[in-house]
């Protein structure tokens, strides 16, 4: 009769985070554009997942045959299947299909995007743990709470993370590809290591998530032309088709070219 349920648990926690942060932007990107990269987060789950496994097949393997120690197996579990490669297929969307639009002209854009991606994945993948529960020794609503406060919010975590510190790669292409990178990866890592870099992990990622919303939203909020837009929504109508677009305006001597998303 409840079937449905281990389903609705495995999704809701990701769209209601995705929800929070989308509602942070003071102009929200447009859903279409949302909609997309979300779903676009869900089926990286299917390159992540068979590179997964070719990871552990290659750790054991090597294990076994003695070409690496315990040690060595048990970071390489921790870094690659996982941490590596879900961070880095998840950069390779935000930047060569998210940071390619229009729409993204604001860091917070950035951040909104990135976690739009994580949250996209987290739900398959939350989703492929519920309904092995009995695998771990839990029941599938067992698994689900626990995962609603764990693993989801950390990939939305990651995700705004990684956005933010991409944000300025035209200016620093080097350092913002290595932050955007390293630091989800590392976290990434971490938690997988154990309950005590996980419990570390998530509180770490809460603090950073918090201080690059917050300024982000602040930075947004600094752009002159934003009150104008409240004051008067008129001056952004374009005159051939009544529509809302992009336009130029002057505050105090200083052209600003402004964008309405659509």
């Amino acid at each position: 009769m409840f079937y449905y349920l281990p389903f609705l648990s495995s999704i809701v926690p990701a769209l209601i985070l995705l929800y929070i942060f989308y509602s942070q932007d003071r102009y929200p990107e447009p859903t279409g554009m949302i909609f997309k990269t979300f779903i676009i987060g869900v089926v990286l789950c299917f390159p992540a997942g068979y590179l997964n496994n070719l990871a552990i097949d290659w750790i054991e393997t090597s294990q076994k045959l003695g070409q690496i120690s315990n040690e060595s197996a048990i970071f390489y579990d921790s870094l690659i299947p996982g941490a590596l490669i879900e961070e880095c297929l998840k950069f390779l969307v935000l930047y060569f299909y998210c940071f390619k639009s229009e729409h993204l002209d604001e860091r917070i854009d950035a951040l909104v995007y990135g976690t739009t991606i994580s949250l996209g994945f987290a739900t398959l993948e939350n989703y492929h743990y519920v309904m092995r529960a009995d695998d771990f020794g839990l029941t599938w609503s067992e698994l689900a709470w626990m995962r609603a406060f764990s693993a989801v919010p950390a990939h939305a975590m990651w995700g705004i993370i990684m956005g933010y510190f991409l944000y300025n790669y035209k200016e620093h292409k080097l350092k913002s590809f290595t932050l955007a990178l390293g630091v989800p990866i590392t976290l990434h890592m971490l938690y997988n290591a154990s309950y005590f870099s996980y419990m570390l992990v998530l509180f770490v990622s809460l603090m950073l998530t918090i201080s690059f919303v917050s300024k982000s939203k602040k930075l947004q909020n600094l752009n002159p032309w934003l009150d104008l837009i409240e004051d008067d929504e008129s001056i952004f109508l374009d005159k051939k088709n009544n529509s809302k677009s992009a336009t130029e305006i002057e505050v105090d001597g200083i052209k600003i070219v402004s964008k309405h998303k659509k």
